[in-house]
Parts: C-alpha cells; sequence; structure tokens
C-alpha cells in the first residue's frame, strides 16, 4: 500500500534481476531467447494470420535486453513507440505445438514467466523487504527456504496485466508480490497504483484514520464495532474498488480496539518509566515498535501485515509523532 522509491539501490536490484535471468539454468532449460525465436518461425509460416503476429514477437527478440528493466513511467511510452503499431488481437488462440493457447499466453510461456514465478523473483523479493500483500497489507507474503530451496508464499501480479503488455510479463518493476485474493480480485484490471514510483510526492497515496465521532461512542459503549475506520484512497477511487480495502479493514476493528487500548493505558508518565527499564536491557530495540507491536518507520510497512493502519491510527492518536 505503499511505493517503493527507485533509487540507486532499486536500479542496481533490477539491474542484477536483469543481468542474471536464468543463468543459473541447466543445458535442459530453454530460455526465453531461443522460445521466442521458436514462435516466431512458427507464426512466420501461418498463412491464415496476419504478419503482425510474428513483428511482434520480433521486436520482443529485438529489445529483450531492454525490456525486463524497463521502468514503470516508461511503460506507457515504451509500448507507443514499439507495440502499438501491430494490428493484432492478444487474445485470439493460436495452437502451436498442438497448445492451443490465446497469442499473449504463447508469449508470456516461451518469456519463462513460469520460471520466474517459482524461482527466479524470490530472491529479489526478499531483498526488497517485501514481506506482506503490497495492495491489502493484510496478509503475509513470504519467501521461505525449505532443505536449501526456495518457495514463494505469494502469488505475482502485474501492474501492467499480461493480457496487455504480454512482454513485460517478467519485468522486473511489473512484478508484484500479492495475496491470493488480491491477484484474484485484480485479474486482468488496470490498477492505478504501482509499486515503485521515481517521484517522492507518490510515496503516501493512501491513509486510514477513526472517525473521531466513532471513538467517543466506543469509549461509552466498550464496543469496537461502533468504531468507523475511513480509507482515504486519495486520487485514486480504483484501489477501494478493485481489492475491497474498506470492506476488509471493516472486520478488523478488534485490531484498532488495541491501539485504542494502548492509548488510554500509556500515559506519557507511564511511557517514560517503561522506556527507561526497556532501555537497560535493549539498548538496540525501537521502544515504540515494542509498544505498538508492529513497525512504525513507513519504509518498514511492506514488513508486517497491517502495519499502514497501525501506522495511520497510532499517529492519528499521537502514539507515533
Amino acid at each position: 500500500m505503499r511505493p517503493i522509491f527507485i533509487d540507486n539501490h532499486i536500479i542496481d536490484l533490477s539491474s542484477e534481476y536483469s543481468n542474471n535471468l536464468f543463468n543459473a539454468r541447466d543445458s535442459t532449460f530453454i530460455k526465453p531467447m531461443d522460445g521466442l525465436k521458436y514462435l516466431e518461425k512458427k507464426l512466420r509460416r501461418r498463412s491464415t494470420i496476419s504478419s503482425d503476429y510474428s513483428n511482434y514477437i520480433k521486436t520482443i527478440i529485438r529489445l529483450y535486453k531492454f525490456i525486463n528493466n524497463v521502468q514503470p513511467n516508461y511503460y506507457d511510452i515504451f509500448h507507443n513507440r514499439f507495440f502499438a503499431r501491430y494490428s493484432i488481437d492478444l487474445g485470439l488462440k493460436i495452437t502451436i505445438d498442438k497448445k492451443k493457447l490465446p497469442f499473449h499466453k504463447h508469449i508470456s510461456r516461451v518469456m519463462r514467466y513460469d520460471a520466474v514465478r517459482e524461482k527466479e523473483f524470490l530472491p529479489y523479493a526478499k531483498k526488497l523487504g517485501i514481506r506482506t500483500c503490497i495492495y491489502c497489507n493484510t496478509q503475509y507474503a513470504l519467501s521461505i527456504n525449505v532443505s536449501n530451496s526456495q518457495y514463494g508464499k505469494f502469488e505475482l501480479d502485474h501492474f501492467k496485466p499480461q493480457s496487455k503488455f504480454p512482454y513485460l510479463c517478467t519485468n522486473f518493476y511489473n512484478l508484484t508480490p500479492s495475496c491470493s485474493n488480491c491477484n484474484k480480485y485484480k485479474s486482468g484490471r488496470n490498477a492505478l497504483f504501482s509499486l515503485y514510483t521515481d517521484n517522492h510526492a507518490n510515496l503516501n497515496p493512501f491513509s486510514f484514520r477513526l472517525d473521531k465521532r466513532s471513538i467517543i461512542k466506543y469509549m461509552i459503549t466498550q464496543d469496537f464495532n461502533t468504531l468507523e475506520i475511513v480509507f482515504d484512497h486519495g486520487t485514486d477511487p480504483s484501489h477501494n474498488t478493485i481489492f475491497k480495502i474498506q470492506a476488509t479493514y471493516n472486520v478488523l476493528k478488534d485490531v484498532i480496539e488495541e491501539i485504542i487500548w494502548k492509548h488510554k493505558i500509556y500515559n506519557q508518565h507511564y511511557l517514560s518509566s517503561l522506556k527507561n527499564a526497556f532501555e537497560l536491557k535493549f539498548h538496540a530495540v525501537n521502544f515504540q515498535r515494542f509498544i505498538l507491536g508492529n513497525y512504525i518507520d513507513q519504509k518498514d510497512i511492506h514488513k508486517r501485515p497491517l502495519s499502514k493502519i497501525t501506522q495511520d491510527i497510532a499517529k492519528q492518536l499521537k502514539i507515533l509523532r
């Protein structure tokens, strides 16, 4: 729910990913360039379809070394310059070697998106510090190790859908770790939220707050159902519409109730005494993180579920400053 700023570290990770993609695979692994050339050859021999289909693949081949590293702010420019010229139906079902698939799926198949999803991107999700669904921030998205093998307990979504931009199916910036529900909700729809941005002004597109009147009602009734969580989607209403953010967080009011408890119990005098005792034993540990039970820095929002709403409500209640 918070974009990652494209700094030199992110650019270096993208270059590393792009330059090393599939290099560790053995000789039996069919790499994208070989698969694309084979697909183009098959399409070129089809007299029943336009030459634009084979030319589309030729363009992917020609630009392949750049494609996996194109940044999001250049996606549309890149597409309009190189791919928009072709009159093709990306959903047209074509049979290649007895596999009848939509054209865009043939492309993602030979570009080895399957291998990227299952293995190649996993270490980069870990290097990026992503451990939650970036759309809803309610579910874990973990890269785990079992017997020297890595597994991803998440799904990969595409900011630019494969059905419309199949050549970006393995692009570093287009791969978005998400929970299965958010991936299903988005499907082939265009969402405005991108995991990456090069504009500092876009780093906090969403926020949560509690309706002040509902806090008073809660203090009177002690019923967390009276709390009203407000999701501010800024200029992107599609995020709430597609990923059902407001409805999702409406069933998590008990979590917010606990933040209110902390707000009422931990007054400044009590906090000071706790902090003094705490720092004597844990010098390197963040005291506010201990109190809230979650990460308190905005850059760490992707590290644990519910960190975004926890931070926002804690700031509203002045637990975080």
